[in-house]
């Protein structure tokens, strides 16, 4: 009886996998990206032609840690129109963030834009030397997944930033991209902490019963203290390292991220 089952139960799997190996190509992509598979989900999108559905399954794929679906994600927030100016300032974040964990993966489409998110200060303060540092990465990297193609395309905007960048920042630049090394991080990746670190508005210090006390982002800390405060409908669990008379320092709780903030009166 037993043996009975285990035949119908392997006559039936081969039956439906020959099923699926019959179907058309794009149908076989539709069912492995609905099973979870990443790169048929960003594979899948591609061939989408409505912009929402599009934009979901590069999603579901970017979530997953897949480098190509995270540029992808990036160029869709960057491209984003509003006419809300707050709502812009979030999309591009978001376009920097992503773009930021397809860059560290290696991605040299992600690494050119995050080039020019620094060079034009898209989601991010203008900087020069982070600009020409991702643009030598990704000429560095070019070749492998995207061709040469890509690679040309690389260069031609990193001999465009040498035209108008000073030669003390193409040497730190060069510097920082002959020390990088693709990697995937766990949490959140240093362009992102600096995301973080950039929303951060240190708005009163004052002692309160002996203990100094620091307001973060209308948020108060003690030295020592760890709390969350909201940025972006995310929140981030912030620690409070030292009080000083015009300044705060804090980390990113769990990491060696820390910035230190100056009052602004």
């Amino acid at each position: 009886m037993a043996k009975n089952i285990f035949l119908t139960f392997a006559g039936f799997l081969m039956a439906t996998l020959s099923l699926a190996a019959a179907l058309p190509d794009l149908a076989q992509l539709k069912m492995a990206a609905e099973a979870g598979d990443a790169v048929a989900q960003f594979q899948y999108g591609q061939r989408v032609n409505d912009h929402k559905e599009k934009k979901a399954w590069y999603l579901a794929s970017a979530k997953q840690g897949y480098a190509p679906a995270q540029d992808a994600v990036a160029a869709i927030y960057a491209g984003a129109y509003t006419t809300n100016q707050k709502e812009k300032q979030a999309l591009n974040r978001d376009a920097v963030r992503w773009a930021s964990r397809a860059a560290y993966q290696g991605n040299d489409s992600a690494q050119s834009r995050l080039s020019g998110f620094y060079s034009r200060g898209v989601g991010v303060s203008k900087d020069p030397v982070a600009a020409y540092m991702w643009a030598q990465i990704s000429v560095m990297t070019a070749g492998g997944e995207h061709g040469q193609i890509a690679g040309m395309v690389n260069r031609a905007n990193r001999d465009q930033l040498i035209k108008n960048t000073s030669t003390e920042d193409i040497m730190q630049g060069q510097k920082r991209a002959a020390a990088f090394r693709p990697m995937r991080f766990a949490g959140l990746n240093p362009v992102e902490a600096d995301l973080v670190f950039s929303e951060l508005k240190l708005s009163a210090l004052y002692v309160l019963n002996g203990q100094q006390i620091a307001v973060v982002n209308n948020v108060r800390f003690f030295v020592g203290e760890t709390k969350d405060v909201k940025l972006d409908d995310e929140s981030y669990a912030l620690t409070c390292r030292d009080i000083q008379a015009k300044s705060a320092t804090l980390s990113l709780a769990g990491t060696d991220y820390d910035v230190t903030l100056q009052l602004k009166r």
